[in-house]
């Protein structure tokens, strides 16, 4: 202590030394907790952008399946049909031709009912493969929709995530820069 400064000064400089370190001190902090944040919140973001793009892929993916199912099971059901349809026509054709053999002498009728057996014959056996066909679209269709649920679920469960993350992200930002703040202020 120097004889002219009043001992009062030299315990204000000191603290005053004391305020500007742990200014100093406060401002470093804050700079690495704003660092911290910043790089918290930029790899937040990525990873919320890379949830978002994996659930945008699974949707698009879900999309290509539906329509893939829809699309087999209406090719099924085009041919179901195209075979009822010949069957249909079988069986009318066996009817006229019965019909016929209904006015021609008895020789006749035996070859015709002999033709006309076949002919139904030969339409119950397109009926069964158009029955099966029908119910292969069923399960090709059911299947088809098994899967477009499954990867909705997952796409759900994806951006939730990314949603959850988000929201993490914008509690710590905003839980640090509600922290750096109040540091700042003198007591």
């Amino acid at each position: 202590m120097t004889p002219d400064t009043p001992p009062n000064v030299e315990g204000n400089i000191s603290n005053f030394e004391k305020a500007v370190q742990r200014a100093e001190a406060l401002s470093r902090a804050a700079r690495q907790a704003a660092e911290r944040s910043t790089q918290t919140a930029v790899e937040s973001a990525r990873q919320a952008e890379i949830i978002g793009n994996e659930a945008r892929l699974a949707a698009e993916e879900a999309a290509k399946t539906a329509q893939q199912a829809l699309e087999r099971a209406e090719r099924l059901v085009a041919e179901a049909q195209e075979r009822a349809e010949e069957t249909i026509r079988i069986a009318t054709e066996a009817i006229a031709k019965a019909e016929e053999v209904a006015r021609r002498p008895q020789e006749t009728a035996d070859t015709m009912s002999k033709a006309f057996e076949e002919a139904i014959g030969r339409a119950e056996k397109i009926g069964q493969e158009a029955m099966q066909a029908a119910e292969s679209a069923l399960v090709l269709s059911q299947e088809g929709l098994s899967r477009v649920d499954e990867t909705s679920r997952q796409a759900r469960s994806i951006a939730e995530t990314a949603a959850l993350v988000q929201e993490r992200v914008t509690a710590v930002w905003r839980s640090l820069a509600g922290t750096s703040d109040e540091e700042r202020q003198p007591n």
